[in-house]
């Protein structure tokens, strides 16, 4: 290049800088970086350890820290005490004047300040608060900010954002099933990360108080959920939840051995159970020795009961046409016409039947008049022995007939037939020298003889009874289910899960 071309050159680079055409870029300001809003007011941390709010000046930057009750400093101390290496804070920008948590080296929560270069400083630990739980010091946290670094919902009573796991008017509550002054304990009940899972895993649902098997039941989850009971001799039968039979107590001739599969109706005899499956089929299990585990094949049923005290007896339900079939030994009297029967009850020698109407027809042998027609209607009846009762259309329980073994009056001098007063009874049970009733409000009493604890009823609230010799056994509003009176060979223990 000769001097003129270089010369030339120089003086149009020259003329380029003093025209401003080549700039060196600034510095950003800290202060555009992380500004906040005017009038803002925000949660800040305190130096002894408690919550304040500051708020934001026309200048885009936070004023000091308002605390409520500002602790001395402690004694002998002139300055705040530097704690390095203590923040968790990343070194990036933040707004000036904000106020965060910061723990110290002796387990104390002091406060850290954000500088007017956008910079947090040392933990400030003078009068901080001692930690009250055994979770170790809390470490730095940004105000209004999640652990992830996203902005929480702003929490009315501040303008602002409480701290993560915290709520409230005040940012004084905690978040879901956090607990604890640091909100940083579970809950009774829960466990993980996020304490939202149950620690016990019986327990299901956001409140784990569901169970997580849907066939049990129970405060506690350990006790089978019931949707029927039927108490034989010394037995008992119930269909669980899932439609699975579970039997207990007895079992020498096979009447506690339930088959497989789904039943939606089931009914105990003697010493034999009989089970409906869900198209009306039944089938029956245990002591045959007189048919009455024979049930008629490929016949539908829409109920059905077997007599509880007789060993043998006669077994009679309702047919899906709404007549009425039998099936077993010593059947006495003739089988009612009609196709308009709801219910039936089965004695030793004798039965009834409730039509659609109410009314109510007995047949079989009439010993102490057991099989004389009743004037009322009726929603609900039972039959043991040589005894009926039933719930009259207007609440009422009113029995007839003999109670069993032919007493009219219980041994020790109490009248069975004379259930206590009242028009709000839903459902009514008779067994062998005492009966039991549910009223409407789901409490249930129990009358007759009580020498062996069968009319001593738990506390608790039901939805059926079902009577037997010596014993009884209710489903509870929970679905699980009670037995007292007579357990020599456990069929006042229901099984547990």
């Amino acid at each position: 290049m000769n001097q003129g071309c270089f010369l030339r050159l120089f003086s149009a680079l020259l003329i380029m800088v003093m025209a401003g055409c080549i700039q060196t870029p600034a510095d950003p300001d800290p202060n555009l970086l992380a500004a906040c809003i005017p009038g803002q007011t925000e949660v800040c941390a305190c130096t002894d350890g408690s919550r304040g709010a500051q708020q934001c000046e026309s200048d885009k930057t936070f004023a000091s820290c308002v605390c409520e009750t500002p602790q001395p400093t402690d004694a002998g101390t002139s300055a705040s005490i530097p704690d390095a290496g203590t923040s968790t804070i990343p070194s990036n920008r933040c707004v000036p004047g904000r106020s965060i948590e910061c723990a110290c080296s002796d387990g104390r929560t002091g406060a850290q300040v954000c500088s007017t270069d956008g910079i947090y400083g040392d933990c400030s630990c003078t009068g901080g608060m001692m930690p009250t739980e055994d979770a170790g010091a809390p470490s730095a946290m940004d105000a209004g900010m999640t652990d992830a670094g996203q902005m929480m919902t702003p929490d009315a009573g501040f303008n602002g954002n409480c701290p993560p796991r915290f709520t409230g008017a005040n940012c004084d509550q905690c978040i879901g099933n956090y607990t604890g002054p640091t909100c940083s304990s579970c809950k009774p009940g829960f466990t993980g990360l996020a304490c939202d899972q149950c620690a016990d895993p019986r327990f299901s649902g956001a409140l784990c108080n569901e169970c997580t098997d849907t066939n049990v039941t129970g405060a506690n989850c350990d006790q089978w959920g019931f949707q029927k009971v039927a108490t034989g001799y010394d037995h008992v039968c119930g269909i669980k939840l899932d439609g699975e039979i579970l039997c207990w107590g007895q079992n020498h001739l096979g009447q506690g051995t339930a088959p497989v599969g789904q039943f939606m109706d089931v009914t105990a005899g003697a010493n034999f159970t009989c089970g409906m499956r869900m198209n009306g089929f039944v089938e029956c299990w245990g002591d045959n020795n007189g048919s009455q585990a024979t049930p008629p094949a490929m016949t539908a049923f829409s109920t059905f009961a077997a007599p509880r005290s007789f060993t043998v007896g006669n077994i009679c339900g309702v047919l899906a046409t709404g007549e009425i079939d039998c099936w077993g030994d010593f059947q006495l009297g003739i089988i009612p016409m009609g196709s308009d029967f709801v219910e039936v009850g089965t004695g030793d020698l004798h039965q009834c039947a409730r039509k659609t109407d109410g009314t109510v027809v007995c047949w079989g042998s009439a010993s102490g008049g057991s099989n004389l027609p009743s004037m009322d209607t009726f929603t609900k009846i039972s039959t043991y022995e040589s005894g009926n009762c039933g719930v009259t259309s207007a609440g009422r329980v009113k029995c007839w007939g003999n109670p069993g073994y032919f007493n009219n009056i219980a041994s020790d001098g109490v009248d069975q037939f004379n259930p206590v007063g009242g028009t709000n009874f839903i459902d009514v049970s008779i067994g062998d020298l005492h009966a039991c009733a549910i009223r409407s409000d789901n409490s249930l009493v129990c009358w007759g003889q009580h020498q062996l604890g069968q009319t001593t009823v738990p506390s608790g609230q039901y939805q059926s009874v079902n009577v037997s010799q010596n014993y009884t056994c209710a489903i509870q509003l929970d679905d699980s289910v009670k037995c007292w009176g007579v357990g020599t060979v456990n069929q006042t223990n229901p099984p547990q899960p």
